[in-house]
């Protein structure tokens, strides 16, 4: 995607996220699925994605979905809320 994350590993395994730029990027992975119907790169970046939007909302600062997504997003984000704590 040419895009920075803003992800930083950390020593403990984890990540520091620089939030504005996260979110960019999210922006950016988002935009590329919303673009096509192609089911492999829906396939791909989906976990990501969702994960993704997760962590955007709990951070205070989430994207805005097109309505023919947000349906289904939905339900994929609550269920990994729930397993991501």
């Amino acid at each position: 995607m040419e895009l920075p994350t803003g992800l930083t590993p950390t020593p403990q395994g984890s990540c520091d996220i620089e939030l504005s730029t996260f979110r960019a990027f999210v922006q950016g992975l988002y935009a590329h699925y919303s673009s096509t119907s192609n089911p492999v790169i829906h396939g791909l970046a989906r976990g990501l994605l969702v994960t993704s939007l997760v962590l955007l909302e709990h951070a205070g600062a989430p994207i805005t979905l097109k309505p023919e997504h947000e349906e289904a997003l939905r339900e994929e984000k609550t269920a990994f809320a729930r397993s991501m704590g």
